[in-house]
């Protein structure tokens, strides 16, 4: 998932490494946004 764009990885304050989905879980599947617009938080 990490290759296309709707995760990123991400180390937490006790070493440990994982990847996060940043997409839209729709329908059982991680989409893109239609326009690409993202939100921060």
């Amino acid at each position: 998932m990490a290759a296309d764009g709707l995760s990123v990885q991400l180390t937490a304050p006790n070493g440990r490494s994982y990847v996060q989905p940043t997409g839209l879980y729709i329908n059982g599947q991680w989409l893109k946004s239609d326009n690409g617009v993202t939100l921060a938080s």
